[in-house]
């Protein structure tokens, strides 16, 4: 068993920074530059246009490769890879013939992907615009 005492504090310490207190403020106008005749550069559409490379018979460093994985949204779902060259259909991809095809993958089945290795394009259809 234990007596207590309470003892009453005739000199508590005044401490109010920190504390959560609510200010009205005024808003700031809206900022506005000065009107330019300058050109906006993201005004331009530009074609993006990534160059790849091929050797025929060259070394795997010296041939490039493009991955592209695409997911379906529901399993009824289907993609067809095309390949095109200078807008014109070359293929349907179904195949390991120009890469590797992935139909599906074993833990994420809404998943097609397909690596292009354009050394085999390159050896069957030669240079252009893909």
């Amino acid at each position: 068993m234990a007596i207590l005492q309470v003892q009453d504090n005739n000199n508590p310490y005044q401490f109010f920074s920190g504390l959560a207190t609510k200010q009205e403020g005024a808003t700031l106008p809206d900022v506005t530059g000065p009107e330019t005749n300058d050109v906006c550069a993201c005004d331009l559409q530009c074609a993006y246009t990534e160059p790849v490379f091929a050797k025929v018979g060259g070394d795997w460093w010296k041939n490039d490769k493009s991955s592209f994985l695409f997911q379906k949204l529901v399993a009824a779902d289907t993609i067809t890879i095309k390949m095109y060259k200078n807008g014109s259909e070359l293929f349907t991809v179904t195949d390991n013939t120009f890469g590797e095809y992935y139909s599906s993958f074993t833990n994420y089945s809404l998943y097609v992907g397909f690596v292009c290795y354009w050394e085999n394009v390159f050896n069957t259809h030669g240079a252009g615009l893909y």
